[in-house]
């Protein structure tokens, strides 16, 4: 949300200057870079496997939806007969929005949303993350792994990222690299089990092996501790749930 509002910024600033190139840029960069490389990337998990009710899938809607709403009413004035059709769509789930795009009003920058401190902080975390990227990247060409919820990663030496790697749990880790995985501290792989790597750029030595355990069927990720048809622990929580909602 932080960096939508600096995105509304950037983009009106462009159109009260006339210079339209820009709102294009930094609308299909932020598409690009902001939500395709990574929040809408890490965002399936919660949004497939968490509880429909569930605050942090619920959350994540809520965000989804504002930027939705920005950036269909920011992409109007260049592309006015794609964005109306995007906006009646829109309407289809929450008809009180204006019945036309061109009758809403234009996104205003938020403030209290707008948190740089935060910026920051996931910009070192997304630096981290590109490390274990390409780490996962060589376990891949390696043939160890196939798809990154195959992969299980031992940060061996943070290498003066121990601050950051630190902020976040392991778990949220997991969620991050999407991995099935992740562990901080000293650990060594099997030989012929995986593969050590140290990335040049932050110099973190990891190692990255395959997953222990039976893939869940419905979110993917490995787990040694699953039920009769092979559900992981927290799906079968979520099941159970759903299944006594309807009862």
């Amino acid at each position: 949300m932080s960096r939508l509002q600096h995105l509304i910024e950037r983009v009106t600033k462009g159109y009260d200057e006339y210079a339209f190139h820009l709102p294009s840029f930094n609308m299909h960069h932020f598409c690009v870079n902001d939500l395709s490389a990574f929040y809408l990337d890490v965002s399936k998990d919660r949004l497939y496997a968490e509880p429909a009710r569930g605050f942090e899938r619920r959350s994540c809607q809520t965000v989804m939806w504002e930027i939705l709403k920005a950036l269909v009413k920011m992409l109007a004035p260049v592309l006015s007969f794609t964005a109306e059709e995007a906006w009646q769509e829109m309407r289809k789930i929450d008809s009180s929005l204006p019945v036309s795009v061109f009758l809403a009003e234009w996104p205003l920058f938020d403030h209290d949303l707008a948190d740089d401190e935060l910026e920051n902080f996931w910009s070192r975390v997304l630096d981290v993350r590109g490390a274990l990227s390409r780490g996962l990247e060589v376990a891949r060409n390696k043939g160890i792994i196939g798809h990154p919820l195959e992969a299980a990663v031992r940060i061996v030496d943070a290498s003066g990222q121990e601050e950051v790697l630190h902020s976040l749990s392991e778990e949220e880790w997991e969620t991050v690299t999407i991995t099935s995985d992740f562990e901080i501290g000293d650990a060594e792989v099997v030989a012929g089990d995986g593969v050590r790597y140290e990335d040049e750029q932050t110099g973190i030595l990891m190692d990255i092996r395959k997953a222990a355990g039976t893939k869940c069927p419905r979110c993917w990720k490995y787990s040694v501790d699953v039920d009769e048809k092979g559900v992981c622990p927290r799906c079968k929580k979520v099941l159970e749930a759903s299944h006594s909602e309807k009862v």
